[in-house]
């Protein structure tokens, strides 16, 4: 799959849109600050736009995802509230447009609003699949995993993103660990996993996954 990120003219500068980022990701050490959320018509309009999104033409889509990013702005310039399930559809919109810049931000700040261990995964693996942010990536799961640390899939796809560092020792054990906790729902899954393929010839992959298909 081609990497394509939609950026509106707006938003064009990827620089300060990553330092922008950066500041969401430093909340991670104290977690998101509790607000009392109000709908008010700005809000009620993005809800509008992001259902839309989901349904609309490429062309029309297009209109309507800058739209969502500039009234998310807005919104947050004047201290609004954003709820983290608004937060959660905004990042699945820009995820299905690959937009993954902005689908990365939604996720974790949809994660920060009320520790919803998805979002913050998916954020991740965005940051470690799409944007090769493979350190940041690697935070975000630290963090999930304190929060909630029987959470098989922070541990699977912190074995990925382990994977992709080439820190293959680690990315075993986190493997091992997602499937003390969720082995009926992993185990079939790593299985046809090609990420794992680089640690085939491993004593300790082999030991969890006797059966490894992927890469066949």
């Amino acid at each position: 799959m081609i990497t394509r990120i939609y950026l509106s003219k707006e938003f064009a500068k990827v620089e300060d849109d990553l330092r922008n980022l950066n500041k969401a990701t430093e909340q991670l050490d104290t977690g998101p600050k509790e607000t009392n959320v109000v709908l008010d018509d700005q809000q009620t309009n993005l809800y509008n736009i992001t259902q839309k999104a989901d349904t609309n033409s490429d062309k029309k889509r297009e209109d309507l995802i800058t739209e969502i990013i500039i009234q998310t702005k807005n919104i947050e310039a004047t201290g609004g509230g954003i709820s983290a399930d608004q937060y959660f559809k905004q990042a699945r919109v820009m995820l299905s447009y690959q937009n993954y810049l902005f689908a990365r931000e939604y996720f974790l700040k949809s994660y920060l609003a009320d520790k919803n261990y998805k979002a913050g995964s998916n954020a991740a693996v965005i940051c470690s699949k799409y944007l090769k942010r493979y350190d940041e990536a690697e935070k975000i799961f630290k963090q999930i995993i304190q929060d909630q640390p029987d959470t098989p899939l922070a541990y699977y796809n912190r074995a990925c993103n382990f994977v992709r560092m080439n820190s293959y020792d680690y990315a075993i054990s986190n493997l091992k660990k997602a499937l003390e906790l969720g082995k009926e729902e992993y185990y079939q899954e790593a299985l046809m996993d090609d990420t794992f393929i680089p640690l085939r010839e491993m004593e300790g992959f082999k030991q969890l996954l006797p059966d490894y298909k992927g890469g066949q």
